[in-house]
């Protein structure tokens, strides 16, 4: 398959996602670098407005790397408890002396831009997508517990991640 009808195939099997509306720019241009525009839909206005579901339970996945000390919170079911839940999640990885605490948020489930904006305002900062799947598309974030990041000292070889990092270190508090 060449290369112009893979990124047709992937363009067909791209899912519709949510998107923080703060992040659609450069997450379109994202999609845009690995040949895979998507579908990308508003976010909702404010925080909680997207998390339409009292029934739904939220489901976050936890992962632990002791050696590296970092945490990977995958939330890939979204209900009204969200705002405890990573709450909860964050107090316990922050005591525990994670240093990175990295999440992902399922665009494609409905509430991701909601779950987003609640990321951020618990500190975490965007950092990327990840496609994962035909049916899953990630929205990345990080969060450091002390860390200092030196976007200075990054070795940057092409122009799309030099476009991405500065992005990135324009939302990061510390830098």
């Amino acid at each position: 398959m060449s290369a112009s009808e893979n990124a047709a195939a992937r363009r067909v099997t791209l899912v519709p996602v949510e998107v923080p509306e703060r992040h659609r720019a450069m997450i379109a241009r994202l999609y845009e670098w690995v040949g895979a525009p998507g579908r990308l839909e508003g976010s909702p206005p404010g925080v909680l407005d997207g998390l339409r579901d009292d029934r739904a339970t939220t489901e976050i996945t936890v992962r632990l790397t002791l050696a590296t000390s970092v945490a990977r919170l995958s939330v890939s079911g979204i209900g009204s408890d969200l705002p405890e839940r990573l709450r909860g999640e964050l107090r316990r990885l922050r005591e525990s002396d994670f240093r990175v605490v990295e999440a992902s948020v399922d665009m494609a489930r409905p509430g991701a831009a909601g779950a987003a904006t609640l990321l951020e305002e618990l500190g975490f900062v965007f950092t990327g997508v990840l496609p994962a799947g035909p049916a899953t598309e990630l929205v990345t974030f990080q969060y450091f517990n002390g860390v200092i990041v030196d976007y200075d000292q990054m070795k940057i070889e092409s122009d799309e991640t030099r476009e991405l990092v500065a992005y990135v270190r324009g939302l990061h508090p510390d830098a």
